[in-house]
């Protein structure tokens, strides 16, 4: 039991990533983007590090704006932190 769990998040991580990239790269509007940072963010935290290392290329420019919007807002400190974690 204790395998499966982490693979579904893992699996999960790795079908919605390059869905978040893509509308994150296509959008324009400011809120919106602000919006998909924080779903990114949510998913990033509750991805296993090695799924996340695995795309790192990918997802650490992208996690950088992240935390570059989301910290312009104190409401989001606790969406930052967890990803830190």
């Amino acid at each position: 039991h204790a395998i499966v769990r982490p693979l579904y998040k893992q699996r999960f991580f790795n079908i919605m990533m390059p869905m978040f990239l893509s509308a994150i790269a296509k959008c324009d509007s400011s809120t919106s983007r602000c919006f998909l940072y924080q779903a990114f963010a949510h998913l990033v935290s509750e991805t296993p590090l090695v799924a996340v290392v695995g795309d790192a290329k990918k997802v650490l420019p992208v996690l950088m704006d992240c935390f570059l919007i989301l910290s312009k807002d104190i409401s989001h400190k606790e969406i930052i932190y967890s990803v830190l974690i």
